[in-house]
């Protein structure tokens, strides 16, 4: 599921340690045509901090983007 990847990197040290990231995540997860996927982890939605390469999802959509807000996920709809 995506939230157990977000939350699931959480404790990697590049997001743990980092003060911004601490506040506010930025994840964008786009599946390719083979039904791989990139999840990437930002900043801001124009720098990222960090990607992940997934050899495959079940993920319906062609993307999403999710906002980690202290710790709460949150749509784009919801910010």
């Amino acid at each position: 599921m995506l939230q157990d990847a977000i939350a699931s990197w959480q404790f990697d040290p590049r997001i743990k340690l980092n003060p911004m990231l601490q506040r506010i995540q930025f994840w964008k997860l786009t599946v390719n045509p083979d039904r791989s996927a990139v999840l990437v982890c930002g900043r801001h939605l124009d720098n990222v901090a960090n990607t992940y390469k997934m050899p495959f999802t079940d993920f319906p959509l062609g993307s999403v983007t999710i906002y980690c807000q202290s710790g709460v996920l949150l749509l784009p709809s919801e910010r």
